[in-house]
């Protein structure tokens, strides 16, 4: 898995993949993050223990997000990197607040400085309830555009409706040289509940490996 990544990566500065929505100038171009919007999760999850381990989502949130049949259609996730190392041979928690606080606790901060590169597990967690049969998925890409991106090997685990998704992978971190820079994207495609034309991967968060 991890040394898939880095022919992945290798493959998009080379072009060998197919990616209609990578352009050379957008690999250039660092993450900028926007200010949470009040109410939202990543403003709400500023009181929390480690809330400065959760990384800046680039991705602008619908000021009116839709709900049908109780079900999120553009739920805002949060996303920790955590060091693999800390994970590594120990059982994840059984409930979500758990994992979520386990993975908090480990995770590293946006803020911090060059690391070098690593072994990582990144965790998405989705606070809004969504449909059972829609798919939350965690894709690493060199573009800033679309949903595309490497993502095999990802997991998804859903707490009655509250999904976290995690892949793992080796990163360099904190480094904003153009060649370096990757797209952690959240992908989330809603279930049944919409009709067949809404039901379609819309990007719902975008980090960046910069950090802030």
């Amino acid at each position: 898995m991890l040394a898939a990544i880095t022919r992945f990566e290798k493959d998009m500065a080379a072009g060998r993949v197919a990616d209609p929505s990578l352009k050379a100038v957008e690999i250039y171009k660092a993450n900028k993050a926007e200010p949470a919007r009040a109410g939202s999760p990543a403003t709400a999850a500023a009181g929390r223990p480690h809330s400065a381990r959760i990384w800046p989502n680039s991705v602008a949130q619908p000021a009116d997000r839709e709900i049908v049949d109780g079900y999120a259609s553009f739920p805002e996730p949060l996303i920790y990197i955590v060091p693999a190392a800390s994970v590594r041979s120990r059982k994840l928690p059984g409930t979500y607040d758990q994992l979520q606080s386990f993975v908090a606790a480990r995770a590293v901060s946006a803020r911090q400085k060059a690391m070098g590169e690593s072994k990582y597990v990144i965790f998405a967690f989705l606070e809004q309830h969504v449909s059972p049969t829609s798919t939350f998925d965690i894709k690493i890409s060199k573009s800033r555009r679309g949903t595309g991106g490497f993502g095999k090997g990802t997991k998804e685990i859903d707490f009655n409706g509250r999904k976290v998704t995690y892949m793992s992978g080796s990163m360099r971190l904190f480094d904003s040289s153009p060649d370096a820079i990757l797209y952690i994207k959240a992908v989330f495609t809603p279930g049944h509940e919409r009709n067949a034309f809404k039901r379609y991967p819309r990007l719902v968060g975008r980090f960046s490996t910069a950090g802030i």
